[in-house]
This record gives C-alpha cells, sequence and structure tokens, in this order.
C-alpha cells in the first residue's frame, strides 16, 4: 500500500477495500468519506458568498484536514493493534506483555476518534450556532 490513501486514485482505494485485506477498513474509510463530506460542505458554505459565514469555513477547514489525516492514522494504529495480537504467548510473561500491548494499542487506536467528532464537546459551539445571524 502507498504512504497514504490519499494517494491512492479513488476507484483503486474503492478495489481495495473490496478484498479481504484489514486495510483499508471500516475506520479509515469512513475518514476519507467523512473528508469528503467535510469538503462539500465547504463547497456550500463558499458558493454562497456570504462573508458572515467565513469563520465556518475556516472551522471546516481545520476539521477537514483533522479527518482526513484520521484516514491515514486508523491504518498505522490498526496495524499496531494487529502486531500486538500477534506477540507471542507461551508463558505467562509473554502472556503478560501481550495483554499490555493490547489494551495500549487498542486505546491509542479509539482515543483520536473523539479529538475530532463532530460530537465532541469541542465542536458544541459549532452546533450550538449553525444557524448564524
Amino acid at each position: 500500500m502507498t504512504d497514504s490513501l490519499w494517494d491512492l486514485p479513488a476507484y483503486e482505494l474503492m478495489s481495495r477495500t473490496a478484498t479481504p485485506d484489514p486495510t483499508p477498513g471500516g475506520g479509515s474509510v469512513s475518514a476519507v468519506a467523512g473528508a469528503l463530506g467535510i469538503a462539500l460542505v465547504e463547497m456550500a458554505v463558499a458558493i454562497t458568498d456570504d462573508r458572515t459565514l467565513d469563520v465556518r469555513q475556516a472551522r471546516l477547514r481545520s476539521l477537514r484536514e483533522q479527518v482526513a489525516t484520521a484516514a491515514d492514522q486508523d491504518i498505522a494504529d490498526f496495524t499496531e493493534v494487529m502486531a500486538a495480537y500477534r506477540m507471542p504467548r507461551a508463558d505467562p510473561a509473554q502472556r503478560e506483555a501481550r495483554a499490555r500491548e493490547m489494551e495500549r494499542t487498542a486505546i491509542t487506536a479509539t482515543s483520536i476518534r473523539s479529538n475530532w467528532s463532530p460530537y465532541s464537546p469541542r465542536h458544541a459551539d459549532w452546533r450550538a450556532n449553525s444557524n448564524p445571524s
């Protein structure tokens, strides 16, 4: 796979998603779809030519970049989770090390989503003020 999902042609991304390979998977493909969706909202705001929406445009751009970055981060995190699951577990010390690594990677893999989710408290002002006057 390339270094970034964003380097792939759309058709290749779709084709790779349809394979039994674990990545790209649900998290990374959802982030790609989310970033594209945010870009469409940006387009809608831009074509209104309403200068009062400029602050919204900047927030959307920032959110789009965060979500776009999350697509590749999801693959990196999932790769680490899978490596933890493959760690040896022949004796108690190995099982303990594996369990610690599985927990660490699972926490990392799930924590990035709360950083950019539009439902996180960080974006409450966007939702509360979605109808500017």
